[in-house]
């Protein structure tokens, strides 16, 4: 086994940890683990932060950052400033595709000179070594001294490190992991695809269509490329591991179809998708069940977000009518005694 390891942090130079379960999900077979270095090696660093800058005339800001660590490339950064603080006021804390929507929506109305010239300070101030130096203290958890970084950084765009207040949110996570919840471009984990040493494995996981007896369609009428939404229900550790990353926050993964096979001997389709690089999916189903399309399953997400608004926005006055009822009851009872 150590033997093993250190063929794969050697070669792969990852951290033994990230060999560790390179190597287990590959069932100890070696190539196979190289093969998933790309899956399991957390090597995209991703910061969510406020600031505050001033004494008496506050400037308040919040921004992310999205770096290749070990590279030091510097991928993607969002900035939005203003002197009034519930303009940007937003908790750091929230998952990376959900706080990159909401500082491209506060750019959008907090945008000004002084942010572009912040966003051109930032740009001008982080280069190669600065993201592999915030690579290497979030691995070693070193959250003073990257702060201590970002103050000097934001200090040096304001002209003064005094009074320069930062929070930071910090993440690590994989290329693959980033690109199927949208946050880097396809072309990055291309790239690593390109750069994996064995090109010829490919990852099969057992996969579950979505039913839908009314709105869906039956697979004969699903086009070659379709994307179509699917449940991950491999029992391997590496299809659980796999799936929670293609999946997304509803546990839904979406592949386009790449064959469609009809067995007469049993009456079934067998369907083959692919997730992304080197991760494909199979099912079987029955020419007569009617599955969900992406198209659907998008509505019904959105459908089921006004719903809850509306239900939020109608409780009141159901609650008011409740109690008018029970307090006319109540008075009826003591008037009647």
């Amino acid at each position: 086994m150590e033997a093993k390891l250190k063929i794969i942090t050697e070669t792969a130079d990852i951290s033994m940890e990230e060999a560790k379960l390179a190597l287990e999900l590959a069932d100890g077979n070696v190539e196979r683990a190289l093969e998933l270095v790309p899956y399991v090696e957390k090597s995209i660093v991703i910061i969510h932060g406020k600031f505050t800058l001033g004494r008496n005339t506050k400037v308040y800001g919040i921004f992310r950052l999205l770096g290749e660590g070990r590279e030091g490339s510097l991928l993607d950064f969002g900035l939005a400033m203003s002197y009034n603080k519930d303009e940007v006021e937003s908790p750091i804390s929230a998952s990376p595709e959900v706080f990159k929507k909401v500082i491209d929506q506060l750019f959008e109305q907090t945008e000004n000179t002084q942010v572009h010239t912040f966003l051109a300070g930032f740009y001008d101030q982080i280069g190669p070594a600065q993201v592999n130096q915030i690579y290497q203290f979030i691995k070693e958890n070193k959250d003073i001294e990257l702060k201590n970084l970002f103050r000097n950084i934001i200090g040096k765009i304001w002209g003064s490190s005094e009074k320069v207040e930062v929070e930071l949110e910090t993440f690590l996570w994989t290329k693959i992991q980033c690109e199927k919840k949208g946050l880097v471009d396809e072309e990055l984990v291309s790239k690593t695809e390109k750069d994996s040493l064995s090109s010829n494995l490919t990852i099969y996981l057992d996969a579950q269509p979505i039913i839908s007896p009314i709105k869906g369609k039956t697979i004969d009428k699903f086009a070659l490329n379709e994307p179509i939404p699917l449940k991950i229900v491999d029992e391997r550790e590496l299809g659980k591991y796999l799936g929670k990353v293609i999946s997304n926050e509803f546990g839904i993964a979406v592949g386009s179809i790449k064959g469609c096979y009809y067995n007469e001997k049993t009456d079934r389709y067998q369907v083959e998708v692919e997730f992304g690089p080197k991760i494909n999916g199979r099912f079987i189903i029955e020419p007569s069940v009617r599955l969900a399309t992406y198209t659907e399953i998008q509505k019904e997400f959105k459908s089921g977000e006004k719903d809850e608004d509306l239900q939020s926005s109608s409780l009141s006055p159901i609650l008011y009518l409740l109690l008018g009822m029970i307090l006319m009851l109540l008075i009826f009872f003591i008037f009647t005694r």
